[in-house]
């Protein structure tokens, strides 16, 4: 599972701690659907000023099924459950001249190709854990991310894609 948070990330990029990082995994019947929306696995991550952080898989019913806690940039060992948070490369490709053109034809032709990631790091989740940790046989799975508000009794989506520039520029061109 891969969470790109925060794009065009320089050295003193922090991760915020006024926010919760999660991805939901939803099982998913044999035909693709999921069968209960609210029943999902979650691993979310939070992270400290000095960043520091943990991350938990737990559950639908809520139960921890396993826990990383690490430091920003400090790659895990091997273990069944393990999380890297930190400056990556953009595994993004996007060519913005050519989405404002697909979604305005009159705008004039641009040289194609072009992308605005390469040589660009972002600050990621990096998320790798061992299937058997979740104990449901279900062959297929849908997961989403979420980036939350965590501060007072309500939460807000700050970002359901965990893209950010993928919202800006969608909302920016709509």
């Amino acid at each position: 599972l891969v969470l790109a948070a925060f794009m065009n990330a320089g050295p003193g990029a922090k991760f915020s701690d006024a926010v919760e990082y999660q991805f939901k995994i939803v099982p998913l019947a044999g035909d693709g659907k999921p069968e209960d929306r609210q029943k999902f696995f979650r691993v979310a991550c939070s992270f400290s000023i000095d960043q520091r952080f943990g991350c938990a898989l737990a559950s639908p019913s809520g139960e921890i099924l396993a826990e990383h806690r690490s430091t920003v940039g400090t790659l895990p060992p091997d273990a069944k459950f393990r999380v890297f948070a930190g400056r990556r490369r953009d595994p993004f490709f996007i060519d913005p001249t050519q989405v404002v053109k697909s979604r305005n034809p009159a705008t004039p032709d641009a040289q194609q190709g072009k992308n605005s990631t390469e040589f660009v790091d972002v600050l990621a989740i990096v998320i790798e854990f061992d299937r058997s940790l979740i104990p449901d046989q279900r062959q297929y799975f849908g997961v989403y991310s979420e980036i939350t508000n965590k501060r007072g009794n309500d939460v807000v989506i700050v970002d359901r894609m965990g893209r950010i520039e993928i919202t800006n520029l969608t909302i920016g061109v709509a």
